[in-house]
């Protein structure tokens, strides 16, 4: 399921590994996850950020895997990430 999501928070883990969520059009909160975690040179592709804080990402998600007290996980497809905009902060 290709769905849009507008990056709000980004960390760096151990290991060279990322965490970020963000939110869908419908205000949900969404953070696309990997199996083995995400790679932190993920954030870019073709040399260009994709995943950043205030860019809308579009993501190819797999299924749902809550985990309480992560009830907003979603597996993705690891190269399935598209820059779509950066979206302007309104403050």
């Amino acid at each position: 399921m290709k769905k849009r999501i507008v990056i709000t928070d980004l960390t760096r883990m151990q290991q060279g590994h990322v965490c970020f969520c963000g939110y869908d059009k419908e205000h949900a909160c969404i953070r696309p996850i990997l199996l083995h975690g995400i790679p932190e040179k993920s954030l870019v592709k073709d040399g260009k950020p994709v995943i950043f804080p205030f860019a809308l990402v579009e993501f190819d998600f797999l299924s749902p895997r809550p985990e309480p007290p992560h009830t907003e996980d979603y597996f993705y497809i690891s190269n399935s990430t598209a820059f779509v905009q950066r979206v302007a902060n309104s403050q």
